[in-house]
């Protein structure tokens, strides 16, 4: 065995009632210096295992560094995009208060134009009534070649004196022909307007008292003919 006794120490002082202390000597066992093939080839695998280990951790780092670049630039691309979105939001938001603002002003003044829109046709209407209390339509007369509106107003001063009336052009407000929808209508109607009603109606009644005193005397000429008198006498006798 390669193992010593136990042997005292010395120069340790020593106690007459303490038992004797002992010191152990253990012996190494001689290293051999010569490697063996099984370890040269862990020693071999353990390098080729480090380096691959090496070379992994190294690919792993540089792509996970670019994949790290590629995600930061992706969200500084996100959050420039959520910028320019917030602007125009903001932009939008703007944009449809004053379309609010502009659709109120229109929708007010549509209200008011409503308004004024109502009041000129209370006056259209009023004017309309008046103006029919001065008009008279005259049907039925012949249209001149190139007629004027002299023309016309010498042809109703004409009739004012056939009927015994007293009428100039400061008594006339307006006199035109009307506009003809069909060329079939040679001669449309004339709308004459007074400056009173008063003059109107004189001239209505003037106008039907010789209309109905050339119908009583065409009536008696037409009776003065021999054979209408004949007739008129077969009728009276039956």
């Amino acid at each position: 065995s390669d193992s010593q006794p136990l042997l005292p120490t010395k120069n340790i002082p020593e106690d007459e009632n303490s038992p004797p202390t002992f010191v152990f000597h253990r012996s190494k066992r001689p290293r051999d210096d010569k490697t063996s093939p099984l370890t040269t080839q862990f020693q071999v695998f353990k390098e080729e295992m480090k380096a691959e280990m090496k070379d992994l951790l190294t690919t792993l780092i540089t792509n996970q560094t670019k994949e790290l670049a590629e995600i930061t630039s992706n969200i500084k691309d996100i959050q420039k995009s959520n910028s320019n979105i917030e602007q125009s939001i903001e932009l939008l938001s703007a944009h449809d208060e004053e379309f609010r603002q502009k659709i109120d002003l229109l929708e007010s003044q549509a209200k008011t134009d409503r308004e004024y829109i109502s009041i000129l046709e209370d006056k259209i209407e009023d004017l309309q009534r008046t103006s029919r209390k001065s008009t008279v339509e005259i049907k039925n007369v012949p249209r001149k070649p190139q007629e004027t509106r002299t023309d016309l107003l010498n042809m109703i001063i004409k009739l004012a004196e056939n009927i015994n009336l007293d009428l100039g052009e400061r008594d006339i407000c307006d006199i035109f022909r009307l506009k003809s929808k069909q060329d079939s209508v040679k001669n449309p109607t004339i709308i004459l307007e007074f400056r009173s009603s008063l003059m109107r109606t004189d001239f209505q009644k003037k106008s039907r008292n010789l209309i109905l005193k050339t119908s009583l005397n065409y009536k008696r000429s037409t009776l003065d003919i021999p054979h209408m008198r004949t007739a008129q006498s077969s009728c009276l006798n039956s």
